[in-house]
């Protein structure tokens, strides 16, 4: 019965993340056992929140009651066997799912209205860029971003010191990547040079 809980909460957990607009980004660069934590903290935040909804409404309204009742008579139906107390865990997990979705297609609408006003744009690619650069934890991460969508020419210094000047290009995938923390991509250089062997002083060629 553990299994039954505890799959669920960690399931609910990192899909409310995974839809939030605040934090789907976030949890890219969050590490595994990190995400596990965050994800497990989520869900029972939203479990034990539907617990206490439905427990509310069943108390207040016997027609809700015997709703969960029928749902459980036929689950018990299908799956021949199973105990009242996992029925009702499996009817607090979709229901679990449900508010979910509906607390966060809320919360979204009215998170995008915010930051529409205060990037001044509703374009759904050029908020999602603002929020990318936001969670940007990686310096380098940062100047590979402003290279690509801001055109700030950087500088790349090789492993045998040969030294490229120039800009990220903007791909079709590059957004992706980054929102996936991957860090390959495409470099337009406009000079090239060398760095010296002892002082390490840049030479255009």
């Amino acid at each position: 019965m553990g299994l039954l809980v505890l799959i669920p909460i960690l399931a609910i957990g990192y899909f409310f993340l995974n839809i939030n607009i605040l934090f789907k980004y976030r949890i890219n660069h969050i590490d595994g056992q990190h995400l596990y934590f965050k994800a497990a903290a989520t869900g029972i935040c939203i479990y034990s929140t539907t617990l206490i909804i439905v427990s509310l409404l069943s108390s207040c309204f016997t027609v809700i009651q015997t709703i969960l009742n029928n749902f459980s008579r036929y689950i018990q139906h299908i799956f021949f066997g199973i105990s009242e107390l996992n029925c009702y865990l499996i009817i607090l997990t979709f229901l679990s799912f449900f508010i979910t979705v509906s607390a966060n297609y809320l919360f979204n609408k009215i998170a995008k209205h915010k930051l529409e006003i205060e990037y001044g744009t509703s374009n759904p690619d050029e908020l999602d860029l603002y929020l990318l650069q936001e969670n940007l934890k990686s310096p380098i991460d940062k100047l590979l971003f402003d290279s690509a969508y801001s055109k700030m020419t950087i500088m790349v210094t090789m492993s045998d010191r040969k030294v490229y000047i120039g800009n990220v290009i903007q791909d079709d995938d590059l957004f992706k990547r980054f929102a996936n923390k991957i860090d390959d991509f495409d470099f337009l250089p406009l000079k090239s040079g060398f760095r010296d062997k002892d002082s390490l002083e840049v030479t255009a060629e």
